[in-house]
């Protein structure tokens, strides 16, 4: 199965596949959690859990397979993100309407990849804390660019009518925000490790 596109495990997956659909959420996982806690933002965060909002939104995605069309390699993740978007949208109102208290925060990083050694594998995981940390911190035009870019795949021109930018006014706004973030990234590394 490893080798399968996307439309290959789809297809699998309509066809009754538990192993495809285990094969689809486990090349896209890492992504979804990237999302996630990427759009969450810090009152939800205090909420919930990302793993909690990462199941929900995988279980969704495989119940509406059925309701999926695929138009390419990247409509399948610019198809998930939207419907992390929707949970996240869900959850907020829940939680806004109910005045709910916090729960206590939890680790929800992937963890352990079996490629990878356990130091490998810490490596890996503070590389990726310290990124969502870094995007966080970016003026919301930069972080938006950056996620629409980079975690759902989307290309300049579908930006650019988002964001209601030029495309040639999207590139500048994604190349600035890359040096932002490369920058808060250097800046939060050397600050852990002194």
């Amino acid at each position: 199965m490893n080798n399968l596109s996307t439309q290959d495990l789809i297809d699998s997956i309509r066809d009754g596949s538990d192993e495809a659909t285990n094969e689809l959420i486990k090349i896209h996982i890492d992504r979804v959690y990237a999302i996630v806690r990427l759009r969450l933002g810090r009152s939800l965060r205090n909420h919930m859990d990302s793993g909690d909002l990462v199941q929900e939104s995988m279980l969704r995605v495989v119940g509406d397979l059925y309701k999926f069309k695929y138009q390419g390699e990247g409509s399948f993740i610019r198809w998930v993100a939207a419907i992390v978007e929707n949970e996240i949208r869900n959850k907020a109102k829940f939680f806004n309407r109910e005045k709910r208290k916090p729960s206590e925060i939890k680790d929800d990083s992937p963890g352990f990849h079996p490629l990878n050694s356990p130091s490998q594998t810490l490596i890996l995981k503070e590389d990726k804390f310290m990124l969502e940390k870094a995007i966080n911190v970016l003026p919301e035009n930069y972080k938006e660019v950056i996620l629409q870019r980079k975690y759902e795949c989307l290309k300049f021109k579908e930006i650019a009518i988002n964001l209601s930018l030029s495309e040639d006014g999207c590139r500048m706004l994604y190349g600035r925000a890359m040096v932002s973030l490369t920058k808060e990234f250097m800046r939060l590394n050397d600050k852990y490790d002194s």
